[in-house]
């Protein structure tokens, strides 16, 4: 059972979280319409980009509480090499960190033991880590990322 005050404060703030990003969009939609300048419209673009990442980790974030709020997280464990996944991240974030002038440097030991994960969650959440780095390390900034073995055998990224 969810208090009606608790469940109005969730609802407003879902909705702002969606409509600022849509009312944003919207604006350079139209501005890349109407606007003929190509000077201007690869920055449209790129705003439009984060935007939409920013609405699809909204909409991600919601699903997640949803489903830990029922109790319907699942896991499908298989086993994986980390470093496979931790190369196909900053494959993927590396353009967003060159807008920032940004270098993501990876030092990964070889040979490391492959792990039983779920492969979706485990590169969700190591993604989540690496956006935040990107966001919050300065312009022209180092990323550094990580992996081995310590001598009790567990893995640390």
């Amino acid at each position: 059972y969810i208090d009606s005050d608790i469940l109005h404060e969730l609802i407003d703030d879902i909705s702002h979280d969606l409509r600022l990003p849509l009312s944003t969009m919207t604006s350079y939609v139209y501005l890349l319409k109407h606007d003929s300048n190509p000077e201007y419209s690869q920055g449209y673009i790129d705003i439009l980009e984060k935007q939409l990442m920013y609405l699809t980790d909204v909409v991600n974030n919601l699903i997640n509480m949803v489903r830990l709020d029922m109790n319907i997280t699942q896991f499908e464990l298989h086993s994986f090499q980390i470093n496979d996944i931790l190369m196909s991240i900053v494959e993927s974030l590396t353009p967003v960190a060159n807008q920032k002038h940004q270098t993501i440097v990876t030092d990964f030991e070889s040979n490391l033991p492959a792990v039983l994960i779920d492969r979706v969650k485990i590169t969700r959440s190591l993604m989540n880590v690496v956006q935040n780095a990107i966001t919050y390390t300065p312009e022209q900034g180092q990323i550094h990322l990580h992996s081995t073995v310590d001598s009790s055998g567990f893995g640390l990224i």
